[in-house]
């Protein structure tokens, strides 16, 4: 199946006019009372001819030169004479070539007749070839007209073009401008619905634009209040509930001293000291997604480096020399991060790694897209239809809740909040050469 493009809002509300006023101007051609006109210089002087000795027929003798000198223009010279100007060569609609002239001329025989005009091609007194015509006058005088040559190349109306696909042009910056203008909100919405999923703390919008505008930004903004105070209240209840856990933890590990027998005290004191973590860091992935840290710039490549060198390092009183957990990428690459949650994040993913698949291998790479960040080990993988689940709060590969052999299973959730938080990806996939591979995604800076 072919796959349409998705024309955004800024799109349909250009294509939406653009075809309004498409259809507004068919209906103008075809409603238009107004025949249609030659528009050809040889038709344009021809009438422009008829209509000035209309004028000069109604004219007083007296008052005739003025007009003509009035008449006078670039394209036309007008006078009166008592004869007619013979042209050196003479035409008639018989023995025209030009379609135009033929039509122009016809024109004329239907106005004056035959014997009323006389057109030619003349030199003086212009010094230049030029196009005259006598017409006689009701009192048997003749008015004379002369069309420079020049004037039968010039169509008036190539500014008339010229001034409507100005228009148009307008017509569609403005049609552009309008649709991004009306699109900016929406645009502006998606922003702050964005910015929010990632911080709950994010700056409200403004409530400016028209009366729509500002009530639905008001809406957004007290959207924006009650998630955070029920978030806040949830933390609140969670401080509440681990203070009165602690607490209840604090007396047990008191009564557990007065277990005589020993196995069973050390047992007991384990599971209280689980119970503790298990609040602990539940707490804290509670906390963590509404707590947002301060972005500043931070070494990506030494903090990942620093890691692989800790964490990597063989055992005390180990055979082994190579190292568990190395590292390829770059010396140095900057990044606006919160950086203590994002050490923690790929601290976890690392400790993970090396618990799982005893060998780790990680890998920073930048290109135009942004930073990617490959954890590469050589466990025994993930089962491919729980490669999603894994991230849900507390869900384990395995099926006890013994830490010892899968943790509490919020590692995992807590990696993608946080990398979350800061506009990026993290996807599990098992290796073809066995294995595990977590990839992380960062945007570019900025």
């Amino acid at each position: 199946m072919r796959k349409r493009m998705a024309l955004g809002l800024a799109g349909r509300i250009i294509v939406s006019i653009l075809l309004l006023l498409f259809i507004v101007q068919i209906f103008d051609w075809m409603l238009s009372d107004d025949p249609p006109v030659d528009q050809s210089p040889e038709m344009r002087i021809a009438r422009q001819v008829i209509a000035a000795t209309d004028v000069i027929n109604k004219t007083p003798p007296a008052e005739r030169p003025a007009l003509a000198e009035a008449l006078t223009g670039v394209a036309l010279i007008v006078s009166v004479a008592p004869e007619a100007v013979q042209p050196k060569e003479r035409f008639d609609a018989e023995s025209g070539e030009d379609e135009e002239d033929v039509k122009a001329l016809a024109l004329l025989n239907r106005e004056f007749g035959r014997e009323g005009y006389i057109f030619g091609m003349a030199e003086e007194p212009l010094g230049r070839w030029h196009g005259v015509i006598s017409i006689a006058l009701e009192d048997g005088n003749w008015a004379v007209f002369r069309v420079p040559v020049e004037a039968f190349f010039v169509d008036e109306y190539e500014d008339g073009w010229f001034t409507r696909t100005l228009f148009w042009l307008l017509i569609l910056m403005l049609v552009f401008w309008a649709g991004k203008r009306l699109a900016r909100p929406v645009r502006r919405f998606a922003d702050a619905a964005e910015r929010l999923g990632k911080d709950l703390n994010a700056p409200p919008l403004p409530e400016t634009g028209s009366r729509e505008l500002r009530r639905a930004s008001r809406a957004f903004n007290e959207m924006q209040k009650r998630i955070r105070r029920m978030v806040d209240d949830r933390n609140l209840m969670l401080a509440a509930i681990a203070h009165d856990l602690r607490t209840v933890l604090t007396r047990l590990r008191l009564r557990t001293e007065f277990i005589e027998e020993e196995e069973q005290r050390d047992k007991a004191a384990r599971d209280i000291e689980e119970m503790q973590s298990m609040i602990d860091v539940s707490i804290s992935f509670a906390r963590g997604e509404a707590e947002t840290e301060t972005r500043e710039p931070c070494d990506i490549a030494a903090m990942l480096k620093e890691l692989a060198g800790d964490l990597g390092a063989p055992a005390e009183g180990s055979s082994e020399e190579a190292p568990r957990l190395t590292y390829d990428g770059p010396d140095y690459l900057s990044y606006p991060c919160g950086p203590t949650e994002l050490r923690r994040t790929f601290r976890n993913l690392l400790v993970n790694a090396l618990g799982y698949g005893k060998r780790a291998h990680v890998t920073l790479s930048k290109d135009e897209s942004g930073i990617e960040i490959r954890i590469e080990d050589e466990g025994p993988g993930i089962p491919d239809p729980q490669l999603e689940h894994v991230f849900r709060p507390f869900y384990r590969v395995e099926g006890s809740r013994n830490r010892e052999t899968g943790g509490t299973g919020l590692g995992l959730a807590i990696a993608r909040t946080v990398i979350l938080r800061h506009g990026g990806e993290i996807a599990l996939a098992n290796r073809p050469e066995g294995g595990l591979a977590v990839t992380i995604t960062l945007p570019p800076a900025g």
